[in-house]
């Protein structure tokens, strides 16, 4: 019976269900902007950890007078058993030195040339020498390359741990080839989990080309703890908010990395339930005014809450990192209708599975792929009826390259999702064209430039992040791409923008003061932009753009961090109602 008193209060409300319809969608919006935010500050930590442009050492040649011998030499042949080199990079080295005389000192200069070009491919240890049997004056030099190979590997105390780690990060090749390459990824493996902090030595080893790879890390705590206060949430919700957030790197020894966070925020404004009088006001009960309405009940149980948690772990496995995760959010809101005030929940959860591999690096870029699983609940209400109960299973896949860029570090990732049909995920039969679908394709992209600068003694840091995404399809409110809050485009809440395509850009210009036994201050400026587009829309709301400033001051210090904001709406479509000046404010205190 209830269920037809709210039917009919629906048809008879139209206006205000569209305004239920808007909250659900801008708490489900800023539930994903959330997520989002995690995966892209995730990434630009990687990305300020890259160090790019370290060049190898490379071995000069002599400059001592030649008063030897010369033979004119018409072939030059190279022993590469395991073809380090291709043979059109051989020929490029040693064509220079056939069909001329060449002393001593020209051939110590060949093979000065050869090894550097190993050196240049990685292989820092690998190198040439002349066949001591050969007659040159049969005009035939035979060089013979002695691969570097790597004897083992150790860390610290050597420790079953200790090998534990080593056997997780370490690359290892079958021919047991030393390159550059592979310490590199080791590093990054070992330092991925913040408490590690590694250096690798390449020691001598008690073969002909061999060596050890001695690896020395000064660990720090391996648990960390962060209590903070934001007021980012949603006037429906709750602008306030309390979070907590642990990290414990090595839960298991093997260099994996484990994070939680919960995050609790009080809603101010009324909650139909929160009255006295009944445990319950029905739906649609007449209120003359606003101040007949009861008291607050003191005892209104944790629904006046909004709250999400997540979890997630991470492992390396030489080139590969796994990662999973799960995500869990939960509302409540209450809006005042033309007679009565009226609740509208909602939760939604993400599973989500993923797998990255490096294919390539060099002293100057890297290249990784990646592919993951999401699956993903929705379930929105309104009073006691569910209007929203929604799977969606999403299928990723993606590239990343990541390079040294004018002096600083680019970042640059390609998504390809698609709605896949499985887990019960929600079916598009008999859907019409302009209904939102479960099997999708969507293609984004991620750029990230993190760029520190120096002017005279002054230390500045730019950071440009760009989002964006585009598809054919008709997206349902959590796979749109939504601006208008503190993660991408500042000073606007309360109202954002959303659409099945778009894009949003990020600039930010900060001044980094590091102050001895107090932490490092940085006064920053911010300017962001962004527009949308929505498929199969006719209407007013087919496109959006919003523009905002912000201008702050960041803090971090050993036991206490804070960041304030100062935002200002710019410009934005006419649609868009233009809050007055907000000040954004988050501080944290660490144990």
């Amino acid at each position: 019976m209830k269920r037809k008193i709210i039917a009919v209060f629906l048809l008879g409300n139209i206006v205000f269900s569209a305004g239920v319809g808007d909250i659900i969608e801008r708490n489900n919006a800023a539930i994903e902007n959330e997520r989002r935010q995690q995966e892209l500050e995730r990434r630009q930590k990687e990305l300020e950890r890259e160090n790019f442009g370290k060049e190898p050492q490379i071995i000069d040649g002599t400059d001592e007078i030649d008063t030897s011998v010369r033979f004119f030499i018409r072939k030059i042949e190279v022993q590469d058993e395991y073809n380090l080199l291709s043979k059109v990079e051989i020929k490029v080295v040693t064509r220079k030195y056939i069909n001329r005389k060449l002393s001593s000192k020209d051939i110590n200069k060949l093979m000065t040339d050869l090894n550097n070009k190993y050196i240049e491919k990685g292989y820092i240890t690998t190198r040439v020498r002349l066949d001591e049997t050969q007659n040159l004056s049969e005009g035939t030099i035979r060089l013979i390359t002695i691969p570097g190979t790597v004897e083992g590997a150790s860390l610290n105390e050597n420790t079953f741990s200790d090998r534990m780690k080593v056997f997780m990060s370490v690359p290892k090749n079958k021919k047991r080839i030393l390159r550059l390459q592979d310490t590199e990824q080791a590093t990054d493996q070992f330092n991925r989990v913040s408490s590690n902090n590694v250096e690798i030595k390449i020691a001598p080893g008690q073969e002909a080309g061999g060596s050890i790879l001695q690896i020395e890390n000064q660990q720090t705590r391996t648990f960390n703890a962060n209590i903070s206060y934001n007021n980012y949430g949603d006037e429906s919700t709750g602008r306030d908010r309390a979070k907590i957030d642990i990290t414990k790197d090595n839960l298991l020894g093997i260099n994996d990395s484990f994070y939680a966070s919960y995050q609790r925020g009080r809603n101010k404004r009324p909650l139909r339930n929160d009255y006295t009088g009944s445990s319950s006001i029905p739906p649609g009960t007449i209120i003359k005014d606003k101040d007949d309405l009861l008291p607050a009940d003191t005892e209104a149980e944790p629904e006046k809450f909004n709250e999400d948690w997540s979890l997630n772990y991470s492992f390396p496995f030489r080139y590969w990192t796994f990662s999973t995760g799960y995500s869990h959010s939960y509302y409540i809101s209450s809006s005042e209708g033309y007679n009565g005030l009226y609740d509208t929940s909602g939760r939604s959860t993400q599973f989500n599975l993923n797998a990255d591999k490096v294919v390539y690096r060099n002293k100057m870029s890297k290249i990784s792929i990646n592919g993951g699983l999401k699956l993903k609940t929705n379930q929105n209400y309104f009073e006691d009826v569910q209007l929203v109960d929604r799977r969606l299973t999403i299928g990723s896949l993606g590239i990343n390259y990541s390079r040294g860029f004018f002096g600083g570090i680019l970042g640059f990732d390609v998504s390809y999702d698609r709605g896949l049909p499985w887990f019960r995920s929600a079916d598009d039969h008999e859907k019409e064209i302009y209904d939102s679908k479960g099997r999708f394709d969507k293609y984004g992209v991620n750029i990230n430039w993190y760029k520190p600068m120096t002017i005279g003694k002054q230390r500045f840091t730019y950071r440009l992040v760009g989002v964006g995404q585009y598809t054919q399809d008709v997206l349902y409110g959590s796979e749109k791409i939504s601006m208008g809050d503190e993660y991408t485009i500042r000073g606007y809440k309360g109202d954002s923008i959303s659409g099945d395509k778009g894009y949003y850009v990020k600039n930010e210009l900060s001044y980094n003061l590091n102050i001895s036994k107090i932490g490092s201050i940085s006064p920053y400026i911010g300017y962001d932009f962004g527009e949308s587009w929505n498929n199969e829309v006719h209407d007013v709301y087919r496109y959006g753009y919003m523009r905002g400033f912000a201008v702050g001051v960041k803090y971090y210090g050993e036991i206490f961090n804070f960041d304030i904001a100062y935002t200002k709406p710019d410009k934005a479509s006419g649609y868009v109602s233009k809050p007055e000046d907000e000040v954004y404010v988050t501080f944290g205190i660490k144990f």
